[in-house]
C-alpha cells in the first residue's frame, strides 16, 4: 500500500466487481504502476479520480446524445483539469499558453484528458508554450546526430530520459518526425522507423508529444468530433456543418449538430458487460471502444462490416446515407485514402486530408503517399460531383487545402 495504485487495488481488484486492476495489466493502459513511470512522465489514479468527491454510479454511456453528454460523470467528479479559451483562434491553430487555465474541479470530461494529452501536458513537468508544427515541443537541449538508415540517434549535452519513450524527435525544421522507441542513455536513443534523411552531426532537434488534443478538438477547426461543443457551434465549418441523422447510428442520430461526445465514447476498456468503464486499459489498439477496434482505418467499403467507423457511421449503397463512398472506385479504397487517420479534428471539412501539405502523422503509417486527396469542396450528402475534389488518382476540383 506504499504505492497509490496498490492502495486502490485493495478494493478495485474484482472482489467486489468490477475489476479495474485487470485493465491495468493489459497491453494498452495508463501507466499507473511505479515501475512504468519515469521523471516527467507519470500518471496516478488520483489524476482522474478524486476519492473524496467521486460519487456512486458507473460511467454512463447514455442511449441519447445531448449537448450535455461531455459533462463529467459521477466517478470523475472533483478532478482538476485544463480549460481552454478558443476565442479568436483561426482554423487549426493551436492554443497558446495564455489560452489555458487550471480548473480545480473539471466541468467537462475532456478537461481532465487535456491535462496529459495537450500542449500543456503537466505530466511532462514544465508546461510547453504551445504546439510547433502540430506537435507540442517538450525538449530541445543540446544537439543530435542523425544517420541515414540508422535507428540510433546520438546526442551531445542532451540528458535524454526514459520518460521520453513514446514521444517524437524531429531534426531541425524537417517535416518528418520519428517515434522514440527506447532511451539507452542521456546521449543515445532508438527511433522507429530508421532515419530517412541525410546524415548530419551536431544538429538542432525537437522532442515533441504526438498528441495535441486541444488543437485537434478546437471548435474553430473546419471539422472534428464534437467533444468540446456541438458542431453547429463550429464558426469556420462550411454548411452543412453536421452530418444528417440518416448518416449516423444510435445514439448519434439524435440532436445532430448540438450533441457532444465524451473522450470515453471512443476510448474505453475492451472488457465485457459489468466491467469498469473508462480508459484504464485495453487489449485494443488506442484503447478503442466498441466492435472492430482492430480494423481502424485499413478497411474498404467492400468489407465495411469490419470497420470500426461503422460502429457510428453506417455505410450503405443507398442514396439516403453515405452513398458517396460507393461511387466509381471509392468502394475499393481504404478509409485513409481520403480521411485523416487521427479523426479528432482537421483543417479540412469532413476530416478529409491533403497529401501535399498536411503533417505526415495524419496519414496512414505516417506516409503521405497513402493519402489520395489533395483538395475538397464540402457539399450536402447527395450533391457531390467529381469536380468537388482533386485526388492523386483522378479528378481536378476542390476549394479547400490543408
Amino acid at each position: 500500500m506504499a504505492q497509490e495504485e496498490g492502495f486502490c487495488f485493495n478494493c478495485h481488484d474484482g472482489s467486489p466487481a468490477p475489476n479495474v486492476y485487470a485493465d491495468f495489466s493489459k497491453a494498452r493502459r495508463h501507466p499507473v504502476a511505479n515501475s512504468e513511470q519515469a521523471a516527467g512522465r507519470k500518471v496516478e489514479c488520483s489524476d482522474c479520480h478524486s476519492h473524496h468527491y467521486a460519487q456512486a454510479g458507473a460511467h454512463n454511456y447514455g442511449t441519447t446524445a445531448t449537448s450535455a453528454r461531455n459533462l463529467v460523470s459521477n466517478p470523475i467528479k472533483g478532478v482538476s483539469g485544463w480549460a481552454v479559451n478558443y476565442t479568436g483562434l483561426a482554423n487549426f491553430v493551436a492554443p497558446a499558453a495564455a489560452n489555458y487555465s487550471t480548473v480545480a474541479s473539471a466541468t467537462y470530461e475532456y478537461q481532465i484528458c487535456f491535462k496529459c494529452h495537450s500542449a500543456r501536458a503537466w505530466s511532462f513537468g514544465t508546461a510547453p508554450a504551445g504546439l510547433t508544427s502540430y506537435y507540442s515541443s517538450v525538449y530541445s537541449t543540446g544537439t543530435a546526430t542523425f544517420t541515414n538508415g540508422s535507428t540510433t540517434v546520438t546526442g551531445s549535452g542532451t540528458a535524454w530520459a526514459a520518460g521520453m519513450v513514446g514521444s517524437w524527435i524531429r531534426r531541425g525544421s524537417d517535416a518528418a518526425a520519428y517515434r522514440i522507441a527506447a532511451v539507452a542513455s542521456g546521449t543515445s536513443l532508438t527511433i522507429t522507423p530508421a532515419y530517412a534523411g541525410a546524415t548530419g552531426s551536431g544538429q538542432p532537434y525537437t522532442i515533441t508529444l504526438a498528441t495535441g488534443l486541444a488543437l485537434e478538438f478546437s471548435p474553430n477547426n473546419r471539422s472534428g468530433h464534437p467533444v468540446v461543443t456541438g458542431l453547429n457551434n463550429y464558426p469556420n465549418s462550411a454548411a452543412p456543418k453536421a452530418l444528417q441523422a440518416v448518416q449516423l447510428s444510435a445514439p448519434w442520430n439524435t440532436n445532430v449538430g448540438t450533441q457532444t461526445m465524451m473522450c470515453s465514447d471512443c476510448h474505453n476498456t475492451d472488457a465485457g458487460t459489468g466491467a469498469a468503464q473508462g480508459p484504464h486499459g485495453s487489449a485494443s489498439q488506442f484503447m478503442l471502444r466498441g466492435a472492430n477496434a482492430a480494423n481502424w482505418p485499413d478497411v474498404t467499403l467492400s468489407n465495411r462490416t469490419r470497420s470500426w467507423c461503422v460502429n457510428c457511421h453506417p455505410l450503405s449503397t443507398s442514396t439516403n446515407t453515405n452513398s458517396v463512398h460507393t461511387r466509381s472506385d471509392h468502394a475499393s479504397q481504404p478509409c485513409y485514402a481520403c480521411h485523416i487517420v487521427i479523426p479528432h479534428g482537421g483543417k479540412m471539412s469532413r476530416l478529409i486530408g491533403d497529401r501535399d501539405t498536411m503533417p505526415a502523422r495524419y496519414a496512414f503509417n505516417n506516409t503521405l503517399t497513402t493519402m489520395q486527396m489533395q483538395s475538397f469542396t464540402k457539399k450536402a450528402r447527395t450533391s457531390y460531383t467529381e469536380s468537388d475534389c482533386r485526388a492523386a488518382c483522378q479528378h481536378t476540383g476542390g476549394t479547400e487545402n490543408w
